[in-house]
């Protein structure tokens, strides 16, 4: 196994158990984790009332930051609620990193306290929709649908070069 120099990894966990297991890779020696969280707003139909939910964005998935190395690969396997590290082949070969550019959410995790929260849209003239602020400014060529009545988008987005189908929440005004 050779090593790879600190970079960006997928590791593939169970759905559920997201945000403990970042946090126990955060405590190793020189890594840094990310389990994005998404702010969405959901509507009761029984109480008629809307209200703010959080959902894991990668849903199996913890993003980690560190010199893999083969003792960092042992550790990290070992936590438990860890099924793999994405991209490992039956060789032992390590995965090629994540390019930076594709964790394009770390900024806005780190300016709402690990969530990304709402994106804002307005409907312009014509009853369009412009998005004006949040994530989903920055993701505008990767939006495929707006369903503003259930505040929310779907965003097709290229990760490793594989495309994720995500669910971003936003506020249409």
């Amino acid at each position: 196994m050779k090593m790879k120099s600190e970079a960006w990894y997928a590791l593939h966990v169970v759905t559920g158990q997201e945000m403990e297991i970042a946090g126990v890779v955060g405590m190793l020696p020189g890594c840094t984790a990310s389990a994005p969280l998404d702010e969405m707003v959901v509507y009761d139909s029984a109480k008629r009332t809307h209200s703010m939910q959080y959902a894991t964005l990668f849903p199996g998935y913890v993003f980690i930051r560190c010199p893999l190395t083969p003792e960092t690969y042992y550790q990290l396997i070992a936590i438990p609620g860890v099924l793999r590290l994405l991209g490992v082949t039956a060789a032992g070969d390590l995965p090629e990193p994540i390019p930076d550019e594709d964790i394009w959410w770390i900024g806005y995790e780190r300016d709402y306290k690990g969530c990304i929260g709402l994106s804002e849209a307005v409907r312009n003239a014509e009853g369009h929709i412009e998005i004006v602020g949040g994530a989903l400014k920055t993701l505008q060529p990767y939006i495929t649908k707006i369903v503003a009545r259930q505040h929310y988008a779907i965003v097709e987005l290229p990760i490793g070069g594989t495309v994720h189908r995500l669910r971003l929440g936003v506020v249409v005004r």
